[in-house]
């Protein structure tokens, strides 16, 4: 019985160099594409939270908190889907009374006179995925926040 062992192998790196690099750029782009999401959701929550600020200094009223939130959105806007913005009033989950009567009844000699109003929204809205997961959410990536302002009434 013969053996025949090949001792040539001048194209095993080009072979395996040919396998791994697709791979490696698809990793390298998903990457890039998470990181394109994750900026997208972080500049979301910043445009939430920059209106429910202007809402506080009585710059924009508590019915009009949508456009405020997409002027906000800047220059990333073009990755939201913005008629799929909602924002819905609803009744705030705590009351700064509450938290203001544990400190009336610590500090029973002084007198407090603080009255806050506040409001509270629960804002949806779609983003566009980037091309790596369009056949993950083909109708866009929800998301989602909850604000709640609390503002002294004039």
């Amino acid at each position: 019985m013969n053996l025949i062992l090949f001792t040539n192998n001048k194209g095993q790196a080009l072979a395996e160099m040919v396998l791994s690099i697709p791979l490696l750029f698809l990793l390298i782009a998903g990457i890039a594409q998470f990181a394109v999401l994750f900026l997208c959701y972080v500049q979301f929550e910043h445009a939430c939270g920059e209106a429910a600020r202007q809402y506080t200094a009585r710059i924009v009223e508590k019915d009009s908190l949508g456009p405020a939130i997409t002027d906000n959105l800047g220059y990333l806007g073009r990755y939201f889907d913005l008629a799929s913005l909602s924002v819905k009033i609803q009744e705030p989950g705590g009351t700064a009374d509450e938290v203001l009567d544990n400190v009336r009844n610590a500090i029973s000699l002084i007198p407090f006179t603080i009255n806050y109003d506040g409001a509270e929204w629960a804002v949806d809205i779609n983003a566009r995925p980037p091309f790596c997961f369009r056949p993950l959410f083909p109708h866009g990536i929800p998301f989602h926040t909850v604000l709640q302002v609390y503002r002294y009434p004039q």
